[in-house]
């Protein structure tokens, strides 16, 4: 009896850990978003993440949520199956692009620059019924618009 319990203990001991969820190996990621000011600076237009401390006239607060165009593609139909994939494919927004978005809103509050300028990237799941079937990237803009003097 006791070869038996301790026959199940080795089988126990050895067969747990393949049950066990394997972790694989991965490349580093690095994803970076700059946001360079250079061209607007040199249209004139001033742009900065902190506070302006010069004198200025402040022209209004921006606040835009923006929500990049979403497709619908088919991927490759099951012959087992009577189904065929679908993903969701984002449109590529370039931190150009949201700059230039919010200061062409700042421009129509004849603003020259923009100052605690702040662009956050969340994620929304996409639900179909009680079924996430896909996430979509969307930006945040903040920004107090200013007229320098």
């Amino acid at each position: 009896m006791k070869k038996i319990h301790t026959m199940l203990l080795i089988v126990f001991l050895t067969g747990f850990p393949s049950c066990a969820p394997k972790i694989l190996p991965t490349d580093r990621k690095v994803i970076t978003r700059v946001l360079d000011f250079r061209k607007f600076n040199e249209e004139g237009f001033f742009i900065s993440t902190t506070p302006y401390i010069g004198l200025y006239d402040p022209t209004g607060e921006i606040r835009l949520t923006i929500y990049p165009a979403t497709s619908v593609e088919k991927g490759f139909a099951s012959e087992l199956a009577s189904y065929t994939t679908i993903f969701l494919k984002n449109e590529d927004i370039t931190t150009y692009d949201l700059l230039k978005i919010i200061v062409d809103e700042a421009k129509k509050l004849g603003a020259d620059g923009i100052v605690n300028t702040r662009i956050d990237e969340e994620m929304r799941d996409i639900m179909k019924g009680k079924v996430k079937i896909g996430e979509l990237a969307y930006f945040r803009l903040t920004a107090l618009a200013i007229k320098r003097k």
